[in-house]
């Protein structure tokens, strides 16, 4: 498939190249006997269907989520594509929820459902902040030319259980106190958002 609208970076638009899809069945059916069928579509590069790339994962998650009454402004950028690191600009996106295992997020931005494609999401939740790597696993899109995400995280263990004490202090702070962070979080919705951004 074509990846349209690739991605922009300090103004810019640059188209993704074409990549080629082979036999759904196949790659199921090969990637099953290793065990690793939950990733049909979205860790192999040659797969190509767009519907099952628009999809959500239908897997029951392994670790929790934090969802968030509001959407949270958080930095976007990309620092590896297929295993070459690059250094590109900063895009805002928002973040639906988190958990140690990935997030969801709502752009403006088309982007590709690659595992080759690596992004770093820098967020403030608290003094220390966050930054994990990660990369698409689905995608859906929505109204006003919006794109939600899912991601999956490209973090080690260690990185992870970090990542796990963090959000476990930010579900008490969050209880404790539903004004927390509040100055990070957006009030409008995201079509006026992203509106309001692209003219600054």
């Amino acid at each position: 498939m074509i990846f349209r609208d690739f991605y922009f970076l300090r103004g810019k638009l640059q188209d993704s190249p074409d990549l080629q899809g082979g036999d759904s069945d196949k790659v199921k059916e090969k990637a099953a006997k290793i065990g690793l069928s939950r990733l049909i579509g979205l860790r192999r590069r040659g797969e190509a269907a767009d519907n099952a790339a628009s999809k959500p994962e239908t897997n029951r998650r392994r670790y929790f989520r934090i969802g968030f009454n509001k959407l949270l402004e958080t930095d976007l950028t990309i620092v590896e594509i297929r295993g070459k690191e690059i250094r590109s600009g900063y895009a805002k996106v928002l973040v639906k929820n988190i958990g140690p295992g990935g997030l969801c997020f709502i752009s403006n931005l088309k982007l590709p459902v690659d595992r080759t494609f690596i992004l770093q999401f820098t967020m403030c939740l608290s003094d220390e902040g966050i930054k994990v790597k990660g990369h698409a696993v689905w995608t859906r899109e929505m109204e006003n030319n919006l794109y939600t995400y899912g991601v999956e995280f490209d973090i080690t263990e260690e990185e992870r259980l970090d990542l796990i004490q963090k959000l476990n202090q930010i579900q008490i702070m969050i209880r404790n106190n539903n004004q927390f962070a509040e100055k990070y979080f957006i009030l409008e919705p995201p079509d006026v958002y992203f509106k309001v951004f692209s003219r600054e």
